[in-house]
């Protein structure tokens, strides 16, 4: 065999590897579709830019490099168009070996067999390689044994797949030795342009990538966009209460991104069926669609927290407290989870629990009071730290909320007495009074204003009007007792 013989089968084999890798086209994620997109643009660019360098046919550092991206983007559809090799073996486990799986392994071999068998071997000597040669290689070995220990040591046992995987990765030695080989030197020219376009060195690996490439990008975009579209049917079918019809469009966004790994698709749409499972009754559905978006969650915390907003979003309150109880009994203050589990208290009016949390963590839970009662208890939770100005705000908008309610325009002049605002607190409780003539403690902290403002008398009377309303009310009979013998002495 003549060097250009071994070249021109390099070449057919080349070929091979990219035009046999069609069958795999529907498996790439869009990190995968996205990587390939830049790769195809960057050849072409390449390709354009220096294409009169590369139809010389002098043998320099020029055609070794070419030669060695050449490489490397074959290494790359070696790996990422096998089903076994690329992202998607992340979910599907084993090791299936697929005709793409084999396909790799022999054109790999394929490409170092003509090598071997043409006068190039003398290349392969490991004193002709280059330290670039003996990075590569080194690091494909070491992969190797490291895909090997994994297997036996940390896995269930090596197996006949898993030999054939560790022998894949070794193959991507033998493609490297061999395109560096055949491609680095001189090269046959063509004069038929056809020949020139499909056989000629540069331009028909070119040709052959985009005969891959172009349709794996315009599949993959198709894909994505299906993707979009019925999560978008899904959501707004959602959002408008159409829970069957949105379950179908999640159902078919489920199937198709197992492969596209969009994220933030996954995460929403896997959040609502779970909700809807859980409303229809289907818990054991539930909590299977809620493992997996565990499995696609590396960070626990998140994953809980995620699993918490779940529950709250299905009604579901004490699974929901008890996961958010869960994730700080685990990892300590986390703010997102304290916001939560406030929030779930205030539904419940458990104040003990509201202020045992403000307590552990110092700090009171971001929470979206809506109701009277709501803003009423978050103001009462201020106050009992002594942030009278936030308790102020609470009363003050709880109070806007029932304009004709005493109690919470009692509760404002409470905030603004613990300030030391007495003419401010005094007209609140006045109108508290007005509002409920019999409200004894709005008359005895109308005293306190007063008192506090220096008017004695008035104060003696308001407090005397408390003993009236309520006999029992200890401070104000002791504020009477303690005016009456001041005016005796």
């Amino acid at each position: 065999m003549t060097v250009q013989d071994a070249r021109r089968r390099a070449h057919l084999i080349l070929a091979a590897l990219f035009l046999l890798s069609l069958q795999s086209i529907g498996h790439l994620s869009w990190a995968e579709i996205l990587r390939l997109a830049l790769i195809t643009g960057g050849l072409v660019w390449v390709f354009q830019r220096y294409r009169r360098s590369l139809d010389g046919a002098s043998v320099g550092s020029f055609e070794k490099t070419a030669a060695a991206v050449l490489a490397t983007v074959a290494a790359f559809v070696t790996t990422q168009f096998d089903p076994d090799t690329s992202v998607i073996s992340k979910t599907t486990g084993e090791i299936r070996l697929s005709s793409s799986f084999f396909t790799g392994i022999v054109c790999s071999f394929g490409l170092l067999i003509v090598v071997v068998f043409s006068p190039l071997r003398d290349a392969l000597r490991w004193r002709s390689w280059s330290k670039l040669d003996g990075i590569v290689i080194g690091v494909v070995v070491l992969a190797a044994i490291l895909t090997m220990g994994a297997q036996q040591f940390v896995g269930s046992g090596l197996t006949v797949a898993k030999a054939l995987a560790t022998a894949k990765v070794l193959s991507l030695a033998g493609l490297w030795l061999g395109v560096t080989r055949t491609y680095g030197g001189g090269w046959q020219s063509y004069e038929s342009r056809l020949k020139q376009l499909l056989l000629s060195r540069w331009t028909g690996a070119l040709v052959a990538a985009c005969v891959l490439f172009v349709p794996t990008l315009l599949y993959g975009t198709f894909r994505v966009g299906l993707v979009l579209h019925h999560f978008g049917e899904g959501r707004e079918a959602y959002a408008r209460k159409a829970y069957t019809v949105a379950r179908d469009h999640y159902n078919i966004v489920s199937e198709l991104n197992r492969t596209l790994a969009l994220g933030f698709v996954r995460d929403r749409y896997l959040s609502d069926l779970a909700v809807l499972q859980f409303r229809e009754g289907d818990a054991k559905g539930a909590r299977e669609v809620m493992s997996r978006m565990k499995l696609f969650t590396s960070d626990k915390v998140e994953a809980e927290v995620r699993s918490g907003d779940i529950y709250l979003r299905a009604g579901m309150r004490a699974e929901a407290q008890q996961t958010f109880e869960r994730v700080l009994d685990a990892w300590g203050k986390h703010i997102e989870s304290i916001d939560k589990l406030g929030g779930l208290y205030l539904q419940n009016r458990d104040t003990k629990r509201f202020l045992r949390l403000v307590e552990r963590y110092d700090y009171v839970p971001q929470t979206e009071a809506v109701s009277f009662d709501d803003r009423i208890f978050l103001g009462d939770i201020f106050y009992f730290q002594s942030r009278f100005g936030d308790a102020l705000t609470q009363y003050s908008e709880a109070s806007d909320l029932r304009e004709r309610d005493s109690y919470g325009v009692y509760k404002v002049g409470r905030a603004l007495l613990a300030q030391g605002q007495y003419r401010s607190a005094l007209r609140s409780f006045q109108d508290a009074v007005r509002l409920d003539s019999a409200f004894a403690d709005a008359h005895f902290r109308m005293g306190q204003c007063l008192e506090g403002l220096g008017s004695v008398d008035e104060a003696w009377q308001s407090y005397q009007k408390t003993v009236t309303l309520l006999s029992n009310h200890f401070d104000a009979r002791m504020a009477v007792s303690r005016i009456e013998e001041q005016n005796r002495q």
